[in-house]
Order: structure tokens, then sequence, then C-alpha cells
């Protein structure tokens, strides 16, 4: 029997294997524990900056669509707006991070507006009570970034995280000196149509219609001006209300909050007004067909 041999060959093509496996494990897990999380956390950002801006569009078309209708007389256009609902994932090593929108309309809503006065013709006083209501949402359950909703209720943008949240573009509120006398202007949303929700990835379209809107001037207001707020998201709205009042009316105005089961209920109270001009919007807004 021949003596066995020692091969140095076959080792070294077995160490260059380990070597070139050694090298590509390394790169992939720098990839996938490093590169990765960094991307998608930047991806997502971007789309949580996207989504203000597609909800600062939206915003635009109805408060457009409300001054073609105190210009014209009325709105026959219906405004799309597209609302982004993934952020972009990584090709192979991570998927697109979900978001689920939702429109809640008035009827179905705990997000409410109530204006109250009285105003005096003569020697008759009338009552005046204007309700509003209704939300458009998009969450975004971010696997990176840090978590958020981004809301457009009562006119208002209101971004919300596990931190806080804020009012990003306000309302149609403004208190104002007028010959002397204190005005104040308010234009309430009411959103109309059926609960509608979609979860997933790609692009979703809202369609905002102008059903009616209510151009009210009262003058000689005999009471103090009740606007009181129901919503989710109070924090928010007590931050802005006492920013603006304290600003606009300071010593003329009184604000409290409550809550329950996670539902602010915040009421302003302003004193002094004279003059309240009132504009009320009746908004259908639906879902459109999705956008690949």
């Amino acid at each position: 029997m021949p003596a066995r041999t020692w091969n140095d060959e076959g080792v070294a093509s077995t160490v260059g294997t380990i070597m070139a496996l050694m090298v590509f494990l390394s790169f992939l897990s720098l990839m996938t524990n490093s590169y990765v999380p960094v991307w998608m956390e930047d991806n997502e950002s971007n789309h949580v900056n996207t989504v203000e801006n597609q909800f600062g569009t939206l915003k635009w078309s109805v408060d457009n669509q409300i001054l073609g209708a105190q210009i014209t007389g009325h709105s026959d256009v219906v405004m799309y707006t597209p609302i982004t609902l993934s952020a972009a994932g990584v090709p192979v090593f991570a998927s697109p991070t979900a978001g689920a929108l939702q429109i809640i309309p008035e009827s179905g809503s705990v997000s409410a507006m109530t204006l109250t006065f009285n105003y005096s013709t003569g020697s008759t006083t009338y009552t005046v009570t204007e309700n509003s209501g209704g939300s458009v949402a998009l969450y975004m359950p971010n696997r990176y970034f840090v978590q958020q909703t981004i809301i457009y209720e009562n006119g208002a943008i209101i971004v919300n995280q596990s931190d806080g949240e804020v009012i990003r573009a306000s309302p149609d509120f403004k208190l104002e000196t007028y010959q002397g006398n204190l005005r104040m202007i308010l234009t309430q949303v009411s959103i109309q149509g059926t609960n509608q929700s979609v979860a997933g990835f790609g692009t979703r379209g809202i369609n905002t219609n102008l059903i009616y809107c209510d151009f009210q001037e009262y003058e000689n207001v005999t009471t103090d001006v009740t606007l009181t707020i129901t919503t989710p998201y109070g924090q928010a709205w007590e931050k802005f209300m006492t920013a603006y009042l304290s600003q606009n009316a300071p010593g003329l105005y009184t604000l409290t909050s409550s809550s329950s089961n996670g539902v602010y209920t915040v009421t302003a109270t302003i004193q002094s007004v004279s003059t309240v001009i009132s504009n009320h919007a009746y908004v259908d807004v639906s879902m459109a067909e999705s956008v690949s």
C-alpha cells in the first residue's frame, strides 16, 4: 500500500472558500445591522414630510373651494389630493412600511367644534349655535422612525406622535380689531360622506367636493362667544388656542380643558366680541380609486 501524502492545494482551496464566505457574511451583517436601519429611517422620515405636504394640499383644496364659493356663489369643482400610504423599502433587505388612511364623517366622529353666542336685532335676541366635525387621518406605524399620525380636523392639520402633538397648519380662526371693536372670524368644516378606511402600500387619493357653504355676519353680539372643541387631540388644540388668544385677546378670554377616555374638551370663552363672521362649509370627502 502506498504511503499517504499531504496535499497543500486542497487546504488552500478550503481556506480560500471560508475566507470568501466570511467576507460576504461580514458585508451582509454590515448592511442589515447598520446601513439598512439608517436607510429605512431616512425613508420613513421622508414619507412623513411628504404626507405633511399632501395634507397641506388637502387643506388648500378645501380652503380654495370655500373661497371660490364665497366669490362666485357656488363651487362645482371636485378636487383630488393623492396621499402616499407607505414609506419606500430597501430592495431585498427591507419591505416598505405600510400606512392606514381613514375618513371619519361628522356624523360618526368624536371630533367636533361648536360655536355659541347671542346677538340682537332691535328688541329681539337670537342664539346662534354652529356645529361641525369629522376628520381625515393617516396613521404611519414606522418601524425605524417615530410613529406618527397626521390629521385634518376642523380646518387644521395636526401631527400626533408618542411624545406629543402640535397643530402644523392653523384653522381659519381670527380675532382682530375693526373700527375700534373686536371682531371674530371663524370657518368651520363639516366633513360629510361615509366612514372609509384603507391600509397597505402605494398611493390613495382623496376627493373633496364642497356641497354648501353658509356665510353669515352677526353684529350686536350681546354675550361672550364660546368655542368648544371636542377631539382626541386636545393637547394640540389647547396649546394653539392658548398661544393665539394670549397674543390676540389678552385678558379677554378664559380657557378650560378636560378629558375622558382619551377624548378632550377644550372650551374658549371670549369676551367683548361685537361682531362674528361665521363661515360653515359642508364638504363631501371620499376615497378615490387606488393609484398603482
